[in-house]
């Protein structure tokens, strides 16, 4: 992903509610939101790498990566990000203690945040070591977490205007309106990252489109005491709608 909002044990009855945007070249490859055959995890898939962006399982496993966008030189042999969080949905570690495992120095720059129904964990190897997420609303792109970027402000504000506590067929329909929100910052306000005012003022709205590089899928994801709703609506290369999945927690 390269862009999340999400409210952590803080609305009644749904212990998880998360928006966001997978930003990526349109050429790479990628399937749908889907069960995978081989395991329990729900999610799409990267099909260059094998990996996710984004993910949960039957059981209320959830976990999401983004990017550290930071110009530098990849880890010799470096990991694609993506397996970190299929490697935690297809696992059976508690939260933390699997962010503790991950050895940073293999991939490029990343943040992870790891969680079940009823705990939660971030890390990122660019600045945060392996620790508890707190309760509470949080934004995460492509710098540390609830760094305030134009676009994490605007999401945050978006999201803070929202009714949480709507059925989540409405709370899906606002998530993905919320996340379709095209403005772009103030060449004032742009963060400098190291690739240009040009690229910056690119990917300063929520919703990239650009002719080679974008917003690919949208998504929505809610964990409540009883059950998910995964929702995933596909912008690019070819928009193809949105597919949603419900269902109680296996037990």
């Amino acid at each position: 992903m390269c862009i999340v909002v999400l409210a952590w044990q803080t609305v009644p009855n749904k212990p998880l509610i998360l928006f966001g945007n997978r930003d990526e070249f349109y050429h790479r490859d990628a399937a749908p939101l889907a069960i995978w055959p081989q395991n329990s995890i729900i999610a799409g898939r990267d099909l260059q790498s094998g990996g996710t962006w984004l993910g949960i399982t039957a059981s209320g496993r959830w976990a999401i990566i983004t990017n550290f966008r930071r110009k530098e030189n990849l880890p010799e042999n470096a990991i694609t990000r993506g397996a970190l969080v299929a490697d935690y949905l297809n696992g059976h570690s508690e939260p933390l203690p699997y962010l503790q495992s991950v050895n940073p120095a293999q991939y490029a720059g990343f943040n992870l945040i790891v969680g079940t129904r009823t705990d939660a964990a971030i890390m990122g190897n660019r600045g945060t070591p392996p620790q508890i997420l707190s309760s509470g609303i949080h934004t995460l792109s492509n710098a540390l977490l609830d760094t305030e970027w134009p676009k994490t402000k605007r999401l945050l504000q978006g999201f803070q205007a929202l009714d949480l506590m709507v059925n989540d067929d409405v709370l899906v329909a606002n998530g993905f309106n919320l996340l379709n929100d095209e403005t772009k910052a103030d060449t004032a306000d742009l963060p400098n990252t190291g690739i240009g005012v040009e690229m910056e003022e690119v990917l300063s709205s929520i919703r990239i489109d650009s002719p080679i590089y974008g917003t690919r899928v949208s998504s929505v994801l809610m964990l409540g005491d009883d059950g998910y709703t995964f929702a995933e609506r596909t912008l690019r290369p070819v928009e193809a709608g949105v597919v949603m999945f419900k269902g109680h927690y296996a037990r």
